[in-house]
């Protein structure tokens, strides 16, 4: 796994997400990427989209864009005319990097470009800590609520 200090991380399906994490890398099936959804790879990508962070599929051929991986990316790079045309096509022209390279520096600048996900901005991540902290405190305090079953909190006659 590759985690760089702008919080990119290149797609490892034995590995976890670090916290910090905004990007991950897919490398398309051209750069030896995943080409099926299955096994570990479903785990990861299930946990990427809960925690709603951004998906960058680096695709060096036209092939790379018509997997079932690539299909659930948000975004796309590309230094080709052609790979870049055809994920416009598929993604819309805002979706789509277009680098002169595919060096990882080059995919790694494009990545940094990408805005703060949603999920990831001070005011989402404050919300779900408040949250967080709404459900514990309701579910402790329930406990004091509900009384076991058998016990009124009557004296016994």
């Amino acid at each position: 796994m590759i985690v760089s200090s702008c919080r990119v991380l290149v797609l490892d399906p034995a590995a976890s997400l670090p916290a910090p994490t905004r990007t991950v890398l897919v490398p398309g099936v051209s750069a030896e990427g995943p080409r099926h959804l299955a096994g570990p790879l479903l785990g990861l990508l299930i946990d990427i989209e809960r925690r709603g962070l951004h998906t960058m599929l680096v695709a060096e051929q036209p092939a790379d864009l018509h997997t079932p991986v690539a299909a659930i990316c948000r975004f796309v790079v590309a230094a080709d005319a052609e790979t870049c045309a055809e994920a416009r096509r598929i993604w819309g022209a805002h979706h789509v990097r277009m680098v002169s390279s595919t060096s990882r520096e080059n995919v790694l600048r494009a990545a940094r470009a990408l805005p703060v996900p949603a999920a990831r901005t001070v005011p989402r991540r404050a919300q779900a800590a408040v949250q967080r902290l709404r459900k514990a405190v309701m579910n402790r305090a329930s406990r004091f609520r509900h009384p076991q079953e058998g016990m009124t909190g009557l004296p016994d006659d």
